[in-house]
């Protein structure tokens, strides 16, 4: 090896050479580069014991004919009189640096995760629901941005909060409060998801979803379920590409990739990502520009210490941007609208703009422990001209605002996890520090008022107002730190303990509303329980609390009370066709106080925002997850998931009414499957799938919206011409079905239509 990498403990049980490589690389923080048909169809003896990776591996390859290159912490395998040297299409194998789903092919990830508890769990040993969105689903999906990915996730509800790029997340019944990048967490509250660029999947490899309260890790937030998006990382061996997707909307996009060694020992890797896009969308006026450039260099200091440097910087252009959405008639039913019309005027817009930069450093010690700081920086800034309907004096009127916004975010995470022998069992253990500050910037202004006919509106009739009516300035900062500590206690073989905890320290400042709120030293508690009944199955069982400070002001400008809570969960999981294929069924229940409920009756609380909140007593909710995610042969993908989750009062005066049944479905059914032809069609890949949902609807005092229960269709057809490139047909929404993907708690405003039917045409080649 071009580098001396010094011995550590190695198990890996006797299984298919495929499984057996992959956990090598997961355990030994090594690259394996290999095309499938190289171990296909064979068998790995067990290997155990204290030896270098280089020794690992010859004792794996033994007999198999498989032979090894070096470089580096790379290794490329080939068998000879086969052509595997041509073009290394890789399934890439990293542990603790990367765990890279890229080119695996798969719909499962068969690394661990730190992302539920900081310590490295598969899925199966982790006691709580998750989810992982592989790069393959996100090729084969065809997704641009996160909203889409988690459009399609288990569990999971995307819909439009305010605007067509201010996208809000659900799980459980409840938002998602905190997107989480490399574990490093970043608030969607308040105006962050008005400033800051969509999250573009182009420089992502994977986004990991844990369901249920994740506070360990996050701090503050909902017990609905942390969404953590794992960035792409260099590698040592070329990997160069290029994308081309055009739409029946009239829009294009492309994505270059760029990775390789950057030195010959190849210590020191880099890789860029490009992306430019735009054109029309299916709305009426609307046209779209977006920009991406992503680098990142990782360099390795030692055998043992890794640095890692990136920067990203994304703008995003839309004309025609809608902000409000549709109305609907004084009793609540919809107004003939389809997703083509547009309510705004011609020259409004949205403009936003961010850089962020990241820096990370790893330490891996000869005792099996690693240490982790990763830091990240980002910048945004974003302004906009946009309007939204709103019922005044029983008319219908059209509201326009101007509004710049800036957005500040530096946060860090430091950890250490590794094993630990006590009472002569192994246990693992994690101990950590975050923290992230935000300050959130907010000047705008209202013009003049005019009246709006949604039934025959010309978007080109009002000529651009003068903006400067009920000027407001917001100036809001946010720190919060915390302290974290988990373990893994080895009860008994089938039996595993999990314990932790975090110390939180919270203070937020608002000179608009003049409030200021801290907590200090506030607990949350974390606990769960894993049994293995056999190789396949576990069983298992967490609590966990639920801490979160609000952003929501009652009709007197105060704060509300912070969320506190619990969330248990109960579930039974298996590993199947050599860990191939996942499945999972959970049981929950969540408890919280303070939670919001919008104030009913009031037309303004201030220039700000739209709606007053009050403090709701007890809200429980309660549903069951089951999910399938994998390949059930060498040529089938499927991912598969039902959710039922039901949230109601169980307190105070409105006892057994549902909470949030406006933006969470009772049901959802997500489901999506790929097999590859095989004899004369060789080269050819068909899917399919569908999301469905039961009817959302909300009740006011004398007006009801409701969306009934529906249906989307997509499919997928991609024909590989050679090793290196592919066409792909994607077409989403194939019925071309119109219904609302979110419906709002007025009949003013936030009805938004779902995206009709797109065709996208994509070439894909790698060189």
């Amino acid at each position: 090896m071009a580098q001396d990498v010094p011995a550590l403990s190695i198990s890996i049980p006797a299984q298919s050479l495929n499984q057996a490589l992959l956990e090598l690389g997961q355990q030994a923080d090594i690259q394996i580069y290999y095309l499938p048909e190289t171990v296909s169809g064979l068998q790995a003896a067990p290997v155990s014991g204290r030896m270098t990776p280089q020794q690992a591996m010859q004792s794996l390859l033994k007999g198999t004919g498989v032979q090894a290159s070096w470089k580096g912490r790379t290794v490329s395998l080939s068998r000879p009189g086969r052509d595997d040297t041509t073009q290394l299409a890789p399934i890439t194998v990293t542990a603790k640096t990367g765990l890279a789903t890229e080119g695996s092919g798969s719909y499962v990830a068969m690394g661990p995760t730190t992302s539920a508890s900081g310590l490295e769990l598969s899925l199966r040993e982790t006691p709580q629901s998750m989810t992982v969105i592989t790069h393959q689903k996100i090729e084969d999906k065809n997704y641009r941005a996160l909203d889409e990915s988690l459009r399609d996730a288990s569990g999971i509800v995307a819909v439009q909060g305010n605007g067509d790029s201010r996208w809000e997340y659900l799980a459980r019944g409840h938002s998602i409060s905190n997107i989480q990048y490399d574990g490093i967490t970043t608030s969607t509250q308040s105006y962050s998801r008005d400033i800051l660029a969509d999250d573009d999947l182009a420089m992502y490899d994977r986004v990991e979803i844990v369901r249920g309260a994740t506070g360990l890790l996050e701090g503050s937030g909902n017990p609905s379920a942390s969404v953590n998006l794992i960035r792409k990382r260099p590698t040592s061996t070329p990997q160069y590409s290029a994308r081309v997707t055009a739409s029946s909307w009239e829009n294009a996009r492309g994505v270059v990739d760029l990775s390789n060694s950057l030195n010959e020992s190849g210590s020191v890797r880099g890789r860029a990502v490009i992306v430019a896009g735009g054109g029309k969308l299916y709305r009426d006026y609307n046209r779209q520009k977006e920009q991406l450039f992503y680098g990142v260099v990782d360099v390795d200091l030692t055998a043992a210490t890794t640095l890692s440097l990136g920067l990203s910087r994304q703008r995003q252009h839309n004309d025609g941007y809608s902000w409000g959405g549709f109305p609907t008639r004084a009793d609540g039913s919809f107004y003939d609208l389809t997703p083509h019309d547009f309510l705004g005027s011609d020259w409004e817009y949205l403009d936003r703009r961010q850089t962020t930069l990241y820096a990370d450093l790893e330490h891996r010690f000869d005792s099996g422990w690693v240490m982790k700081a990763l830091t990240r920086a980002a910048w945004a800034e974003s302004d906009y001209v946009a309007s939204y309907p709103w019922y005044s004096g029983g008319a219908l009127r059209k509201f326009t605002q101007s509004v710049d916004m800036r957005d500040k975010h530096y946060a860090f995470n430091v950890n250490a996890n590794g094993p630990l022998t006590l009472f002569g069992r192994d246990h693992d253990f994690s101990i950590g520090i975050n923290a992230n500050k935000e300050n959130e910037r907010v000047d705008g202004s209202s013009a003049a008022n005019v009246p709006l006919d949604p039934q025959n509106w010309n978007p080109t009739a009002q000529a651009k107002p003068t903006f400067g009516l009920n000027p407001y300035y917001v100036d809001e900062n946010k720190e919060e730190l915390g302290l974290y500590a988990s373990a893994r206690f080895d009860i008994a073989d089938p039996l595993k303990l999990i314990l932790g905890g975090r110390v939180s320290w919270f203070k937020s400042q608002s000179h608009y509303y003049k409030t200021d709120y801290s907590a200090d030293a506030e607990f949350v508690p974390y606990v769960g329980l894993v049994y293995d009944l056999n190789e396949t199955y576990s069983v298992y069982a967490s609590h966990t609390g639920i801490f979160k400070p609000q952003s929501y002001y009652d009709i007197n400008g105060s704060l509300l009370d912070p969320v506190k809570g619990t969330n248990q969960e109960l579930g039974l999981k298996g590993e199947f066709l050599d860990k191939r294929l996942n499945a999972s069924i959970a049981l929950f229940q969540l408890e919280q106080l303070n939670l919001p409920t919008q104030v009913a009756g009031v037309t303004y609380c201030n220039p700000a925002v739209l709606y007053c909140y009050e403090a709701a007593e007890k809200v429980r909710t309660r549903g069951l997850e089951l999910e399938v995610a994998g390949a059930l042969t060498d040529r089938w993908n499927v991912s598969a998931g039902y959710t039922y989750a039901r949230s109601h009062y169980a307190s105070g005066t409105k006892k057994g009414e549902l909470y949030n049944e406006r933006s969470s479905p009772e049901n959802m059914v997500k489901l999506f499957s790929t097999y590859k032809l095989g004899g004369a069609l060789e080269g050819l890949t068909l899917g399919g799938g569908v999301r469905w949902q039961s009817k959302v609807f909300y009740k006011g005092s004398n007006f009801r919206i409701e969306q009934p229960s529906y249906a989307i269709v997509d499919l997928l057809a991609r024909y590989d011409i050679n090793r290196n490139t592919s066409v792909q047909l994607n077409i989403d929404n194939l019925s071309n079905k119109q219904y609302y993907s979110k419906i709002g708690s007025s009949i003013s405003t936030g009805n938004y239509l779902g995206k009709p039917r797109q065709v996208l045409l994509t070439v894909s080649h790698r060189f």
